[in-house]
């Protein structure tokens, strides 16, 4: 096909794209058009047949990965860099720094079973002792570090209260005071509106079913 002066081209030898500079020539023995092709700064002769217009680039690096759009290997290199320091890699453990605890490699089992699942919902049912608190903190911390989670909220039995907001600050550093049902039912109707507000908080399964008939606006809630 012929090609124009400013058409992006992809040349399919050296796996690069390059930008037609509008200079051509005919050889004459074969009857072949050669382009020449500016590559970030590099001039090259290609044939008319090596080359093809390059895709446009509508979507975002990742819509790019999957559809093979690796451009160079020095920029398929940086995609794979930023994928990997922004949290999608499940080998990645973001959270296994955190946490005044003893290292039990048992307590992160439920970390990867929750980072490789499709739903993001995990029921951990160990024995007792095993350390289900900080399993499931591990967990949050993991949410945080990959997807800035904001939100968190335990929902124990009344006895438990306590030892949760302590066990979180004193392993993992985390203030979550105890919240009353109506507490909680406000900041979860200010979260729905600024999806900036955070919150941790703790409260109790009984406080709960007291206030069962405490209505939430969003559907979502309810």
């Amino acid at each position: 096909m012929e090609f124009q002066k400013g058409d992006r081209v992809y040349y399919k030898k050296e796996n690069k794209t390059g930008i037609i500079t509008g200079e051509k020539r005919v050889l004459s023995s074969t009857n072949t058009i050669k382009y020449a092709v500016d590559f970030d700064g590099q001039i090259m002769s290609i044939s008319e047949t090596a080359l093809e217009l390059a895709q446009e680039d509508h979507g975002d690096m990742f819509t790019k990965f999957n559809a093979r759009q690796f451009d160079t290997f020095t920029k398929f290199r940086q995609l794979i860099t930023h994928i990997r320091i922004g949290g999608e890699l499940t080998d990645i453990v973001y959270s296994m720094n955190y946490g005044d605890v003893e290292f039990l490699p048992h307590q992160f089992k439920p970390v990867f079973k929750f980072i490789t699942s499709s739903s993001h919902r995990l029921l951990i049912a160990d024995e007792v002792g095993l350390g289900k608190t900080i399993e499931a903190l591990y967990i949050w911390r993991e949410l945080q570090a990959r997807s800035d989670a904001r939100r968190l909220l335990v929902v124990a039995p009344a006895s438990l209260t306590e030892k949760w907001s302590n066990d979180m600050m004193t392993h993992f550093g985390i203030n979550a005071l105890y919240a009353e049902p109506r507490d909680i039912h406000e900041k979860i109707q200010r979260a729905l509106t600024d999806q900036s507000a955070s919150f941790e908080l703790v409260t109790s399964i009984q406080g709960l079913r007291r206030r069962s008939g405490l209505k939430i606006t969003n559907p979502l809630f309810q």
